[in-house]
């Protein structure tokens, strides 16, 4: 599980550090989507299980990493 709290972590921060001022809603939209659709997937490949532990993992590694760049972008905006 922790495991995927890093991936996420990873995936999320590059998504979000090249997608951050097109639009946060859809790019968070997507890595919860992208995080549900690949636990999901493990359901049909072989010698994989679906867990929830896994799929709490990715969801926490997207909302760690939103939630810095929130506070990122607004400590920038009111120090300038």
């Amino acid at each position: 599980s922790s495991n995927h709290i890093y991936a996420f972590a990873f995936i999320s921060f590059f998504g979000l550090f090249l997608f951050f001022r097109d639009d946060l809603k859809k790019i968070t939209i997507y890595l919860f989507s992208i995080s549900i659709i690949l636990e999901t997937l493990h359901i049909v490949v072989p010698n994989r299980t679906f867990q929830f532990s896994d799929l709490n993992g990715n969801f926490l590694g997207v909302i760690i990493i939103y939630f810095i760049f929130i506070f990122y972008h607004y400590a920038k905006k009111s120090f300038n």
